[in-house]
């Protein structure tokens, strides 16, 4: 058999077999050794202060980027305001809506209008000042007031802005001006609706 190339007579015939199942089973009243894993018995300790720290940045960015107007005007049948193309952006003030029917305070209304025009029992100051809105005028100046004695980041600016149908007649602007200057408001905006050019 030296010409055999492979020696198959050295190999042995049973070397194929399967081993027998009996030899991997585990004997009656052996019990398995769990490995304990070195992480399984300590807690997790999560830290959440930097969450709470970007959440808070978030939260004032939100609020400061929510809306770049502080002027609300409510829809409304007796109201058309001018258009105009200025750039200036509105801000926080004491709102006065004129219409053709009445004058409203942050939409409160104060006074009536008869046919777009004060009446002659609400004038005084020979027909400038309007009487009513006078003393709705200076409770809200009071009101700012006392606000900025609280909190001097609120400080009154003694602005007002005025919200105002285009057809309402320029007499009735001017009485409310004059009127709000005797009542410590000295600068006044017009909000007008933004076109464009």
């Amino acid at each position: 058999m030296a010409d055999d190339p492979f020696n198959t007579t050295t190999i042995d015939p049973g070397i194929n077999n399967m081993p027998d199942p009996e030899l991997f089973a585990e004997h009656p009243g052996h019990k398995r050794k769990h490995k304990k894993s070195k992480f399984e018995n300590k807690k997790a300790d999560i830290s959440i202060n930097s969450l709470l720290d970007v959440f808070s940045v978030l939260l004032v960015f939100l609020l400061k980027s929510y809306t770049n107007s502080t002027v609300t005007i409510k829809p409304s049948r007796d109201l058309t305001v001018p258009f105009s193309i200025s750039q200036v952006d509105a801000e926080d003030s004491t709102c006065l809506t004129v219409t053709l029917k009445d004058i409203m305070l942050d939409d409160k209304p104060i006074i009536t209008l008869e046919n777009g025009k004060v009446a002659e029992r609400d004038l005084s100051h020979g027909g400038m000042m309007i009487e009513p809105l006078l003393g709705s005028l200076q409770e809200e100046v009071q009101h700012q007031r006392r606000l900025e004695a609280r909190n001097p980041k609120s400080a009154f600016k003694g602005i007002v802005t005025v919200i105002s149908d285009r057809y309402v007649p320029s007499t009735v602007l001017m009485q409310i001006m004059y009127t709000a200057g005797l009542s410590e408001f000295s600068k006044f905006k017009f909000l007008l609706v933004k076109t464009e050019r």
